[in-house]
């Protein structure tokens, strides 16, 4: 009975052992692609990488990411209405969540299937070798509003918004075009 035993100890701290591993592979992934795409993308703008659990969100019907990228530039300004005729100034931002390129068909179903919902559904941004990266349409240039005990959202697209936000956008395709 005590070898039976031994044998499933072992087999279980094996198995603890190659997913401790894997997600030190995973966060050394997630910590180079935010570094490189910090080197590649233009001056002012900031890379956070977030890999804690239960930390990074996700875009409606999808589950989170292995890890979740957000870029701002607290040097750029632009007015985003907020309600109409109030206005407040607002940095460029954007979130992108990194998926394995594994789950690339379940995630494309997901997101085609989501496309009838108005709110915080999940598109594609680009692919890499490695990874599908995904975003949401509230993640781009985005603000959060308090209104009470609720907090609400949304992602800015107007011209000036655009602009801000375009070399980033610019940068962050070709860093994607390089590693397909």
């Amino acid at each position: 009975m005590k070898s039976v035993f031994r044998v499933v100890l072992v087999a279980l701290s094996v198995n603890a052992s190659i997913c401790l591993a894997e997600d030190k592979v995973s966060l050394a992934g997630a910590e180079g692609v935010a570094l490189d795409l910090q080197n590649a993308i233009p001056k002012g703008w900031t890379c956070t990488l977030v890999s804690q659990k239960g930390k990074m969100g996700h875009p409606h019907g999808l589950e989170e990411p292995l890890f979740r990228l957000d870029f701002a530039n607290t040097n750029l300004t632009f007015r985003g209405e907020i309600t109409p005729g109030q206005s407040q100034l607002m940095h460029p931002n954007l979130r992108l969540h990194f998926h394995a390129i594994a789950e690339r068909e379940r995630i494309l179903k997901t997101i085609k299937a989501e496309q009838i919902y108005s709110w915080d559904i999940p598109i594609l941004f680009a692919e890499t070798k490695q990874y599908l990266i995904v975003t949401s349409p509230l993640w781009q240039n985005h603000y959060t509003e308090k209104t009470g005990d609720t907090a609400w959202g949304a992602g800015v697209y107007t011209e000036e918004a655009n602009k801000a936000i375009a070399p980033l956008i610019k940068a962050l395709r070709e860093y994607c075009d390089a590693h397909k």
